[in-house]
């Protein structure tokens, strides 16, 4: 016998004290605020008869009540109401007992991904993050930064000292993945204050990715110094080899490696933002970077508040003192 039920309230959960049940099956299972219902029927109600000489055997499988297993299971995405118990119980202390096992986009091939991926993207970054990439981490805000501490304007001083900062990505996009952006944020600074001037958002192959950096730097002009993110190992001074040889030649252009957690280096931006400090050119893609800044660092992304953070740190010669050896 298959029913179905619902509980809306933990007090619900009294209705099934006389039922007895092989299975519960729970769907959205973060739409319960607490654990309460969860435990108590999925479990305490979860029991079958003992072993009996004269049970009846089904005709067609020759079971009998006793020989069904006992299961609960619960289906549900990151977020909602019980968003916290549930990655408790189930992600950080999960068990033999107790197993969660993640799915993707990829993992359904009935589902035509691209135009489910093209809907979520309509969503806010927080609801799209837990939907699409199923994070479990991301918050409505993630402490470092709030929207309302940018500075949007249409007025730059000038005499400003200039810094384009890239953090490349190495993942192309396809139509199931979510990979990182390459993000170039252009940031000026004058008397103590910060300009976020331009962001270079994009996914690409890797000459895709050399070609749009060479147009900025034509763009942004020989003033604007040029760094770029090292990734470790030999692979990373090969890029910056690359780069400075072949691709920017003639531009004031450097390589740097990043020392430290995210957080550490997202810190001057933070408390700069929090100062009023930071000023936001007004243009479309304003709303992507306050987006990403808010949930940092719980975000599925984080290039652009990397980026930025690469270059504030730039500007106030946190990064002087790194070398970069190029072994030709």
């Amino acid at each position: 016998m298959l029913s179905f039920d619902h509980c809306e309230r933990d007090e619900d959960r009294y209705k099934f004290q006389s039922f007895a049940y092989h299975f519960v099956g729970v769907d959205e299972l973060t739409q319960w605020k607490t654990d309460r219902v969860y435990r108590y029927v999925g479990f305490s109600r979860v029991r079958k008869p003992a072993v009996q000489a004269d049970m009846k055997a089904c005709p067609d499988c020759g079971l009998t009540a006793a020989d069904i297993p006992l299961r609960t299971r619960g289906a549900t995405n990151p977020g909602g109401p019980g968003n916290n118990w549930v990655y408790e119980r189930f992600i950080l202390n999960k068990s033999t007992e107790r197993k969660f096992m993640p799915s993707r986009i990829s993992d359904n091939p009935s589902l035509d991904a691209e135009a489910y991926i093209k809907g979520l993207n309509e969503l806010d970054y927080v609801e799209r993050s837990r939907l699409l990439d199923g994070n479990w981490d991301i918050r409505e805000e993630g402490g470092m930064f709030k929207g309302d501490w940018f500075q949007i304007t249409g007025n730059i001083p000038e005499g400003m000292k200039t810094v384009r900062y890239w953090d490349l990505a190495a993942t192309v996009k396809t139509k199931s993945n979510d990979p990182d952006w390459t993000v170039g944020a252009l940031v000026g600074m004058k008397d103590g204050r910060y300009f976020i001037l331009d962001i270079e958002r994009m996914r690409g192959t890797p000459y895709e990715v050399e070609k749009k950096i060479t147009q900025t730097a034509s763009r942004d002009g020989i003033g604007t110094a040029i760094i770029m993110e090292q990734e470790p190992g030999s692979s990373g001074v090969n890029v910056i080899d690359h780069y400075a040889r072949t691709v920017l030649q003639g531009y004031n252009f450097r390589g740097i490696r990043a020392s430290g957690s995210k957080q550490e280096r997202a810190s001057v931006f933070s408390s700069a933002s929090e100062s009023g400090n930071v000023f936001v050119m007004r243009a479309g893609w304003n709303s992507i970077l306050i987006d990403e800044c808010e949930v940092f660092p719980y975000g599925a992304h984080d290039d652009q508040v990397d980026a930025v953070s690469g270059a504030i740190q730039a500007l106030v010669g946190k990064n002087n003192k790194t070398k970069v050896r190029i072994i030709l």
